[in-house]
């Protein structure tokens, strides 16, 4: 977690330590920061299930490309390799026309990775998907 006051980064179990002496410890909803004292109020698991992001193996979406398994529904970019891939997958994807200079937008991007690539739709699963590296060049 990181404080919005002091811009500290904690984790959960130091702000449990710090809350421990209060009656209410175990029925709010509040982390206290163990710096400057300032209580966050802790996002719901479910809100955060909601509301996260997929992320490449480094952790971070690099500034223009990325995994097609990163990407959302509506974005658009030029395949700019394959990386990681076995030579039966990258036989499998070239075969379906997924070749490096390709051009593609993501139509959906769960459960499966669906794209368009031309007239031609195609679906992908996100581990193959993950396998495709990609120019980004318009956002969501």
């Amino acid at each position: 977690m990181k404080c919005a006051f002091c811009g500290k980064e904690f984790c959960e179990v130091e702000a449990t330590r710090t809350c421990a002496g209060c009656p209410l410890h175990r029925t709010c909803n509040k982390a206290k920061c163990p710096h400057c004292g300032y209580e966050v109020v802790r996002t719901p698991r479910w809100l955060r299930w909601l509301t996260r992001r997929h992320k490449d193996e480094d952790g971070a979406r690099k500034q223009g490309v990325s995994s097609l398994a990163s990407m959302y529904a509506g974005e658009r970019g030029v395949i700019a390799g394959l990386e990681g891939a076995d030579e039966r997958t990258v036989r499998k994807l070239m075969a379906m026309g997924l070749v490096p200079g390709t051009e593609l937008s993501v139509v959906r991007s769960k459960p499966g990775v669906v794209l368009r690539i031309g007239f031609s739709e195609m679906a992908l699963d996100r581990e193959t998907a993950s396998k495709v590296t990609v120019n980004t060049t318009v956002g969501r």
